[in-house]
């Protein structure tokens, strides 16, 4: 994700500062939740406090699964996913962090992309 980003200035404040951030809220999220390896939807849910269907589909952003669109009778349609999690409704400390960095580092077309992929 980091190599998405030209400038100099900014791949060192996101290697040295950002994503060691990202880490630590990860962390103290998963502190947490009820699973020891990866946080949960609730906890997730939780600390983003978007109203409605926003926060449930940026918690289906962070959970690393690639839908094609369409949804399934369970609501998720997971072409592909996170390794052993597919299918699921967790999110890991790899895509958390990438999401994150996206979100607030990357350039315009990357935000608008992000926010109409929800």
């Amino acid at each position: 994700m980091i190599e998405d980003y030209d400038d100099t200035l900014d791949k060192q404040f996101i290697e040295k500062w950002a994503t060691q951030y990202f880490r630590d809220l990860y962390n103290d999220l998963l502190m947490r939740s009820n699973q020891q390896d990866h946080l949960d939807k609730v906890n997730f849910i939780e600390y983003t406090k978007l109203p409605g269907i926003i926060n449930d589909r940026l918690h289906f952003m962070f959970t690393g699964v690639k839908g094609n669109g369409k949804s399934s009778k369970s609501g998720n349609s997971p072409d592909k996913a996170s390794p052993g999690l597919k299918g699921s409704d967790h999110v890991t400390e790899k895509s958390f962090e990438e999401n994150l960095v996206r979100i607030f580092s990357g350039d315009l077309d990357s935000k608008m992309k992000f926010t109409f992929e929800m």
